[in-house]
């Protein structure tokens, strides 16, 4: 099952929410995973953008957020700056606590003869 809604209220704004629910059957089991999905992203202009992306699951427990900002310098020629951060949620008191940290730069420029 499947759910999901979707708002682009401007040029520069997109927001998607979804939910999505898999029955598994296994020979060691049956379960039920759940997965919760926001993407939010803004345009600055045609050439400057933040996507955001933030999903939780419930099997693994994990609470994961990409953040990636893109410039395009000119075509073929981008910057992109991508952050991942995760939290692990755990079962007896359903804190979350950091689980990994990822940062990346790049830079794609394309030489033209």
């Amino acid at each position: 099952m499947q759910l999901g809604v979707t708002a682009k209220p401007s040029t520069h704004i997109y927001v998607s929410l979804e939910y999505e629910r898999n029955d598994v059957s296994l020979r060691e089991g049956d379960f039920s995973v759940h997965v919760v999905t926001l993407t939010a992203d803004y345009n600055f202009s045609p050439n400057v953008s933040w996507a955001n992306l933030f999903q939780y699951d419930s099997e693994s427990r994990i609470l994961g957020v990409q953040s990636r900002f893109r410039w395009i310098l000119k075509p073929g020629s981008d910057l992109f700056l991508v952050l991942n951060r995760g939290w692990y949620r755990r079962e007896w008191d359903n804190r979350y606590l950091p689980n990994y940290d990822k940062g990346s730069v790049k830079l794609q420029y394309t030489f033209r003869l």
